[in-house]
């Protein structure tokens, strides 16, 4: 946590973000750093006992059932999706760009969701293709890539479509990556393969391709909105006015120098998109006066169930945002708690740092296999606390909801293997 949050605060000092509104408070550094703190007192309140790290001590896992149940779902919510957008002309990002923020409208004024009861039956269901991929990379005797497209990415990107974003195939790229990664951990276990050597430049071929593909979504999905504002140039003035945020100075002129408008606001945008916590929880430290919201700010499925519950009481609290000029922006793992409970939340904080403490023991001490699948997720939670809470991100709560159900479904046997060779 300590790296993820140095490394941020470095970025944000050595690009040439200004604030043009209001500057960072003491106030809100130092409530930052408590929130922080929390977390890493948490994780030295889980005992340490001394055990011997042996992969003999594993278990062999049978994660049959648990693909089963994951399989189900992630096809329910391709299919639901389709026809969520058969008729919504979706793939054109600029349309799906006018309905996110049609979304985003209704919910400052208390207005019922205009989503169809296919895109909310798929809300449901699509996590599980996050959980999907990391049991099959993790315990599949050899992974299937056809598996892996259709039951793990697919439905990640059929939302990634329906919401107009990019939320949701930027947590799957990673959890793939990071369960693939762990997946290196356990070759020689039982039934675990590794790849030859000549299909490992077949899989870094893969693996970049992805990366470009994503990147080149993310470049259409940026410049688009950019358009919206009449162009790159124009949209660091939408930034100035609206933002409250400039792109100005020595290092700046150097990078429009170099690359460009249209390639500097990309990496203007680019690197905002994670540095921007930094600067939206210091407001909401210093200044939100609005009610705590329980939930509601951080994470969706809360939100989705009171406001048709309570539709003027989920207007007020964003509209309090709204004033305060961070709705819409990413909070960080800690405004967005801050927002939801206060100082309790310290509370939370705590609890989390303590969960990622035995996770951390699980795995890399007592060499726990099934433990293997909450692993990716832990750190995802870490790393994406730049933007919200693990619960908050990308539909956070149903996704650790189905990872739930695949932990419970796992079978679980001795493994008296030899070690992995290096």
């Amino acid at each position: 946590m300590l790296g993820i949050w140095g490394l941020c605060l470095l970025t944000y000092v050595i690009l040439p973000y200004q604030l043009l509104e209001r500057q960072l408070t003491v106030q809100g550094m130092v409530i930052l750093a408590v929130f922080i703190a929390a977390f890493l007192v948490g994780t030295l309140m889980v005992p340490r006992r001394k055990e011997v790290s042996s992969i003999e001590k594993s278990s062999h896992i049978d994660a049959s059932k648990a693909e089963v149940y994951l399989t189900v779902a992630s096809g329910f919510a391709t299919i639901f999706f389709v026809l969520d957008i058969w008729d919504k002309n979706l793939f054109d990002l600029s349309v799906a760009y006018e309905l996110r923020s049609q979304t985003a409208d209704a919910l400052l004024k208390g207005e019922a969701s205009a989503s169809s009861v296919w895109f909310q039956i798929a809300f449901l269901f699509y996590p599980a293709g996050y959980v999907f991929t990391v049991v099959h990379a993790l315990y599949a005797r050899r992974v299937q890539v056809w598996k892996l497209v259709i039951f793990g990415l697919l439905p990640v990107i059929l939302a990634t479509i329906g919401m107009g974003g990019r939320n949701p195939i930027f947590y799957g790229v990673i959890v793939a990556f990071l369960a693939l990664g762990e997946r290196k951990k356990m070759v020689g276990v039982g039934r675990y393969t590794s790849r030859s050597g000549s299909h490992k430049w077949i899989v870094r071929l893969i693996w970049l391709m992805v990366l470009i593909g994503l990147f080149q979504y993310f470049a259409s999905v940026f410049m688009i909105r950019a358009a919206a504002a009449g162009g790159s140039t124009e949209m660091f003035m939408v930034a100035e006015e609206r933002w409250g945020v400039g792109f100005h100075g020595p290092t700046a002129d150097v990078i429009f120098a170099l690359f460009g408008d249209d390639i500097s606001y990309l990496i203007f945008i680019f690197v905002w998109y994670l540095v921007q916590g930094i600067v939206m929880s210091n407001y909401l430290f210093s200044a939100y006066d609005g009610p705590l919201q329980f939930g509601v700010y951080g994470v969706d499925m809360m939100s989705a169930l009171v406001r048709r519950l309570d539709p003027e009481g989920v207007a007020e609290g964003f509209d309090s945002l709204l004033n305060l000029g961070t709705y819409g922006f990413f909070p960080s793992a800690w405004g967005s708690l801050y927002v939801d409970f206060g100082f309790a939340a310290i509370i939370i904080c705590t609890l989390w740092g303590m969960f990622t403490a035995l996770c951390y023991r699980r795995i890399v001490v007592q060499k726990k296999t099934d433990w293997m699948l909450i692993g990716p997720f832990a750190s995802i939670g870490i790393i994406f606390s730049l933007i919200n809470t693990p619960l908050g991100f990308s539909n956070g709560f149903v996704t650790h909801g189905w990872l739930l159900v695949a932990f419970l479904s796992l079978k679980r046997g001795k493994c008296l293997t030899q070690e992995p060779q290096a």
